[in-house]
């Protein structure tokens, strides 16, 4: 019984010892940061941190009413579809629930993107074709739509466009999208279109028939260059170096330039004489379509 209380009172003392060392290393410190020691001793022991008043589950439910646009068509999301996206919190700003949004936008990427292969395009006469997409079509990207959707919700906005993965325009008409070029290897012409208008119509030279020819169907630009000089090898392995002014970049080695050597363009110079598969272009055409165009933009060739 002894042995046992004088064990007690050594760790009593052990523990006074301490709490009075705690004390001094406590006044210590406070008195050189200006905290005074009975703010630090009443926080001393807390082991439990103040709710966040601005969580979601303090937040009021803040619903929206928005519609993205799809060309002609629109898809509306109103306050009771959205109710549980969103919320307000007391200081002011909105809090999103990322999962059902994206949701939502998934089940619209799986409705309105088009697949790579054919796709149905209008030529600018009005005739209708089946035409291979090599790298064009539209692919929406989520999560910036997801972004844009919650920033425009946030912002008052009652209209937003979905953002795509490519330069394609949206537009539920033609299969391509509302900008285009369109090259024409029968007609020998290239026609630059904006919102079905054509605002620039030109002669142009395509690949040699049946030797270099140009390769029909859906493509967009992958660089441009001015100036700059092409280096390639024709289909006889023949190295060749071409200065140009104007260089656009829809397939590989084949693109849209200007073409000085050249006294005319249009017609047949196609059949006999024509380019190693790329469109051999006015040096003012040339110009104009280098300035409209942009990575991306959808190029037809037919």
């Amino acid at each position: 019984m002894r042995s046992t209380i004088l064990e007690r009172r050594g760790t009593n003392g052990r523990k006074a010892v301490l709490s009075i060392v705690f004390l001094v290393c406590l006044l210590i410190i406070t008195g050189r940061t200006g905290i005074r020691a009975e703010d630090a001793l009443a926080g001393y022991g807390a082991s439990e941190q103040t709710e966040d008043p601005n969580s979601w589950e303090n937040s009021k439910p803040a619903p929206f009413s928005i519609r993205l646009c799809f060309d002609d068509k629109y898809e509306k999301l109103t306050e009771r579809d959205t109710k549980e996206w969103r919320r307000l919190t007391p200081a002011g700003y909105y809090i999103w629930d990322n999962d059902p949004v994206t949701e939502y936008l998934e089940s619209l990427k799986r409705k309105y993107d088009t697949e790579m292969g054919t796709v149905s395009f209008t030529t600018h006469k009005g005739v209708k074709m089946m035409i291979s997409s090599q790298n064009c079509g539209w692919h929406m990207n989520v999560e910036m739509t997801r972004s844009n959707l919650e920033e425009g919700a946030d912002n008052g906005e009652e209209v937003i466009d979905p953002a795509w993965n490519s330069g394609c325009i949206y537009s539920s008409k033609n299969g391509v999208g509302k900008k285009y070029v369109e090259v024409s290897i029968e007609e020998q012409k290239v026609y630059l279109i904006e919102n079905d208008e054509i605002i620039l119509e030109t002669d142009c030279v395509t690949g040699t028939d049946g030797y270099t020819d140009t390769t029909k169907g859906v493509f967009q630009v992958q660089s441009k260059a001015s100036p700059t000089v092409l280096k390639d090898k024709d289909k006889n392995g023949n190295a060749y170096e071409q200065p140009v002014e104007y260089w656009i970049a829809f397939n590989g080695s084949q693109g849209m330039h200007d073409a000085l050597w050249r006294g005319e363009f249009g017609g047949e110079i196609y059949k006999t004489w024509g380019s190693h598969g790329c469109v051999n272009l006015p040096l003012e055409a040339a110009e104009q379509i280098y300035k409209e165009v942009y990575v991306y933009y959808p190029v037809i060739v037919y």
